[in-house]
């Protein structure tokens, strides 16, 4: 999605006088530096810090949450082809 959206606003550079503000701590700068034919960039300087991926599952045990097994988005589907193993459709046939 965000290829897309730079695609988008590289074209949208050529017909607007537009400014683009780019913010990110892991970035390569000379990429997009030269993607957007010599933009200026800005760096400032900083640390790192440790990044802790957590997914969902974690947060529903962190926070002792239980989800409701009657709720439309809880229901499993019978099909295992794609999104996630939950029922996406609205109907209540299950």
């Amino acid at each position: 999605e965000s290829d897309f959206l730079l695609m988008v606003l590289k074209d949208l550079l050529k017909r607007r006088p537009i400014k683009i503000i780019l913010m990110s701590a892991t970035l390569d700068a000379s990429l997009f530096h030269d993607y957007f034919n010599g933009a200026p960039s800005v760096k400032f300087p900083g640390r790192t810090y440790p990044v802790t991926e957590l997914y969902l599952e974690h947060a529903l045990e962190v926070t002792q949450h239980k989800v409701d097994p009657r709720a439309d988005w809880a229901r499993k589907s019978n099909n295992s082809s794609g999104g996630g193993g939950f029922n996406n459709n609205n109907n209540n046939n299950n």
